[in-house]
């Protein structure tokens, strides 16, 4: 993973997009996030057309850089919310936390291993149980959220103040 600014130029290849661009070629199995000042729609669209996974505003607070790494890290694509995401979030946080009471402790454990890094199938062999459970567990939690994305589901856990367990304290 690279959590990079957006390289404005570096006096050989050129603008910040032709940089990120031959990185992505010359290495395309490192994910990035780029982590910039750089506000523009049309630009951040091209980015993520290039395969940058995550655009972060260097205006956000800090929390949308860590929720970011840990959804990409899984294989999310990660953007945070438009506007004031500081009211936002607040907002978001206290339903995340009405909506978490409607969870079982499996589904609960599900997300937790879940936004720790773990895949469906690594949760599977941890917990003794199918993939298909697992996935149904997952897919359950995620309706009962009103959520329809995996990034949705991390911003949540986030949001919710859900640890990121490791497995040790799962």
């Amino acid at each position: 993973m690279l959590v990079t600014g957006f390289p404005l130029h570096d006096g050989k290849k050129g603008h910040g997009l032709a940089l990120i661009e031959d990185f992505h070629r010359r290495f395309p199995d490192v994910q990035i996030i780029v982590f910039t000042m750089i506000g523009n729609q049309a630009v951040v669209k091209q980015l993520l057309k290039l395969g940058v996974r995550s655009v972060i505003n260097k205006s956000e607070k800090m929390d949308h850089l860590v929720l970011a790494i840990h959804a990409v890290y899984a294989g999310a694509v990660y953007l945070p919310p438009a506007g004031d995401a500081t009211s936002k979030a607040a907002g978001r946080a206290s339903v995340a936390k009405s909506r978490s009471q409607e969870l079982t402790q499996r589904e609960m454990d599900v997300i937790g291993l879940l936004t720790s890094g773990m895949s469906i199938s690594e949760i599977a062999e941890y917990k003794h149980r199918s993939i298909q459970t697992i996935s149904a567990q997952k897919m359950k939690a995620m309706k009962k959220l009103g959520v329809s994305r995996e990034a949705e589901l991390y911003q949540y856990a986030f949001e919710s103040g859900m640890l990121y367990p490791t497995i040790s304290d799962a």
